[in-house]
């Protein structure tokens, strides 16, 4: 028997333009991290894409295109709003931190920014229709895309793609900055372990490109020296492969055998490790492989600034005007205070804080929906969650649009909360997934017997 969709609550027919919803998704993944100028110091400061004024007028098509689709589907668009009321509640108060601003017309386009990438991500959901094959397939071929052209530009031409900063050498490709190819590059790598672990029924060729991408990622990464998206990546790798592992037993005991095995043998590796170079786990050796200073490349500093701000204005913060506030009082320009949390509290405070992780959590409680009929989705999901989260503790990357992990936490956020649509492939997807589940409770059964 065929398995129900999630929800019929939008049921439809098919939209035989269905795939141009996804277009503004993925040209807003570009928009995010290509940067058409090339990357300059000038003033003691690095010029960034968020100064590029042709990035805005991209930007700007971008949600134009998304607003034009919308049109037709305004009834669609406006019924997914119920499902995605923490986002809009932080929509409204970013509004209102403009009662507090200095320069209340930046709130507005960060609003903007915001407002427009719901949106975005809303249609792209339209457009998926439920498909997870098609998401994959378009993730990793976009992100591809965007990390063989870095790579061939760093290689070909190193006067655009390698910046040098302080005495290193680090790769840019077509970003702004190495932490911006960095990021890209680590969404690239879950992409292809999405692709590579959670969908069915692929070819050896698609098998062997996707390897290659994750090769050329790997390259990006190391050259970028981005350390967080170096590590989120190898543990994007290690893990999605053993999470789908435990989630495809379907026994509890099989479940608690994988986990004490992985916990086991990473024991094991830490105390080989400790047996054979003691030195390893002393923090000056971890900073001098880092290539950073015991002040974190001064972020320290930065962090201490940053309490300072939140002391003045711990319940409302400073608002969400990218940091002009506070740069204001404090006489100081800052664009981020590399830890995403420190810095939502100095632009929102608590309030902002508890409506942002208003969103996690209802995010956290759809992802566990997901168990019942959906685990390899729910693994590939609770993985880019836990990427999301974990690069916000070193580039401040939540409630900051337009930016690449905030735009994935959206599409995240709405892709697992809004209902899916009632179609054929959709529902031939789902038919494939129950009777894999079939397949394997009876072999569950066997070996129970036996």
């Amino acid at each position: 028997k065929s398995m129900p969709t999630k929800n019929i609550d939008l049921a439809e027919p098919a939209d035989k333009f269905e795939l141009l919803y996804l277009l503004p998704f993925f040209l807003m993944l570009f928009a995010t991290t290509i940067s058409l100028q090339k990357p300059i110091v000038y003033g003691g400061k690095y010029a960034s894409a968020f100064e590029d004024p042709r990035r805005v007028y991209i930007l700007s098509g971008i949600y134009a295109l998304a607003f034009v689709l919308a049109i037709p589907k305004i009834g669609v668009v406006l019924n997914n709003l119920k499902y995605l009321y923490t986002y809009a509640l932080f929509l409204v108060y970013v509004v209102l931190s403009a009662l507090w601003s200095t320069h209340p017309m930046k709130v507005f386009v960060f609003w903007g920014h915001s407002a427009a990438t719901l949106l975005v991500c809303i249609l792209c959901v339209y457009g998926l229709g439920g498909r997870d094959s098609r998401f994959a397939r378009m993730m990793l071929f976009f992100s591809a895309m965007a990390v063989f052209a870095s790579l061939a530009t760093a290689v070909f031409y190193p006067q655009r793609g390698i910046m040098l900063i302080g005495t290193k050498l680090r790769w840019v490709g077509l970003t702004s900055h190495p932490n911006t190819l960095g990021a890209l590059s680590l969404i690239s790598v879950y992409a292809s372990c999405f692709y590579l672990f959670c969908i069915r029924n692929k070819k050896i060729y698609q098998i062997v490109f996707t390897l290659s991408v994750i090769a050329a990622s790997g390259i990006c990464l190391i050259k970028s020296d981005s350390v967080t998206s170096i590590v989120l990546a190898l543990a994007t790798v290690l893990m999605l492969p053993i999470l789908i592992r435990i989630i495809d037993s379907r026994t509890i005991v099989g479940q608690i055998s994988w986990s004490m095995i992985i916990v086991g043998v990473m024991v094991v590796f830490l105390l080989f490790v400790y047996v054979i170079t003691p030195e390893v786990y002393s923090i000056n050796w971890l900073f001098e492989r880092l290539g950073r200073s015991q002040t974190l490349t001064g972020r320290i500093n930065l962090w201490e600034v940053a309490m300072k701000a939140i002391d003045e204005k711990p319940m409302l913060g400073w608002s969400f005007d990218s940091l002009t506030s506070f740069g204001k009082k404090f006489h100081i320009s800052y664009g981020q205070f590399h830890d995403g949390y420190l810095d939502l509290l100095v632009r929102g405070g608590f309030v902002g804080v508890l409506l942002v992780i208003a969103i996690l959590v209802q995010a956290m409680v759809n992802l566990t929906k997901l168990l019942k009929n959906n685990r390899r989705k729910f693994a590939g999901m609770i993985v880019l969650f836990g990427i999301i989260i974990g690069h916000n503790f070193s580039e401040a990357s939540l409630a900051r649009a337009p930016h690449l992990m905030w735009l994935m936490l959206t599409f995240l956020f709405c892709y697992v909360a809004i209902p899916e649509r009632n179609n054929t492939n959709s529902q031939a997807e789902c038919d494939k997934d129950a009777v894999a589940g079939s397949a394997a409770q009876v072999k569950d059964k066997k070996l129970e017997y036996v």
